[in-house]
């Protein structure tokens, strides 16, 4: 028997990746912002002339377990149940937590990209490799107002010719748990990227390690959703988990601040909503640490 047909040292490689990346759930392709400045270059999307996917989600927070399902509206389908559901309920009771909880499962939006990591100055280890970068409404208002300027356009997705995007990821004044990204910009300086081993001379270096977002996202029926959103059809939420209960009576509190910090990572995501409705950015949560279970 050869046991490297039943072991992978590779495979074990990138099982810890992804335990590092954040936890059971971590996904090491994705790229979390760290505090202080980074800098990037957003790279093109092979698979669509979109540079960004815009991912819709429904989340929910119930008892410490984190309920995640990708909307139908991601595939352009709009009879999505747990859109309806969760703004029915949310007009109709006049009880708070029933009406948060419809609130809370409504879709909001990311947008993926890829990108070169120039300089992570926490995680001096992605330098040079290509990632998911997933932002909220924030950031990608931000981009898009760069693409749509004369003075960039399409040339911050260029790898030899481009701009470099420096993320300055602050804590809000207001509210300590949500980033502020406001002096984040586009570093007005054209040229190639400049990787750990010198400088990209041609976009043929990095683009079979471009990866295809596409591929990340499972698409679920309609049955599938309402399963996972029970709780929005007769109101009774998942008992918190054994693993879970444990786990938030041991921690210390250092260690519970920062992993709010890390669930809530960007806190800016834009939000899905019906016509006049309103809505906080801070109440929404991030997509990558549920993305391993498509």
């Amino acid at each position: 028997m050869d046991i490297n047909q039943f072991v992978s040292r590779e495979e074990i490689k990138k099982d810890q990746d992804r335990q590092a990346a954040g936890g059971e759930m971590g996904d090491s392709r994705f790229w979390r912002i760290p505090d202080k400045k980074s800098v990037i270059r957003l790279l093109p999307r092979l698979e669509n002339k979109v540079p960004y996917k815009t991912v819709l989600s429904h989340r929910y927070n119930a008892n410490g377990e984190k309920i995640f399902g990708t909307c139908m509206k991601t595939f352009g389908k709009k009879d999505c149940p747990v859109c309806k559901r969760s703004w029915a309920i949310h007009e109709s009771s006049e009880e708070k937590d029933i009406k948060d909880m419809g609130y809370q499962s409504r879709a909001t939006a990311r947008f993926m990209y890829n990108c070169y990591i120039v300089n992570d100055p926490e995680k001096p280890e992605n330098n040079g490799s290509i990632k998911i970068f997933s932002v909220g409404k924030k950031l990608q208002d931000l981009i898009l107002e760069s693409v749509n300027s004369d003075d960039l356009g399409n040339a911050v997705f260029d790898p030899i010719n481009g701009f470099d995007f420096e993320i300055n990821r602050k804590k809000s004044g207001d509210n300590p748990n949500f980033p502020d990204y406001s002096s984040s910009r586009f570093v007005f300086k054209r040229g190639p990227i400049e990787g750990p081993n010198g400088k990209i001379s041609k976009f043929d270096e990095i683009k079979d390690k471009l990866i295809n977002i596409d591929e990340l996202i499972k698409e679920e029926t309609p049955e599938e959703l309402k399963q996972k959103f029970s709780f929005l059809w007769n109101g009774q939420l998942p008992p918190p988990s054994e693993k879970k209960t444990e786990k938030k009576s041991t921690e210390k509190k250092e260690k519970t601040e920062e992993e709010i910090d890390i669930d809530e990572l960007e806190g800016d995501n834009g939000v899905v909503e019906e016509p006049t409705k309103t809505a906080s950015d801070e109440e929404d949560l991030d997509i990558e640490d549920e993305l391993d279970k498509l």
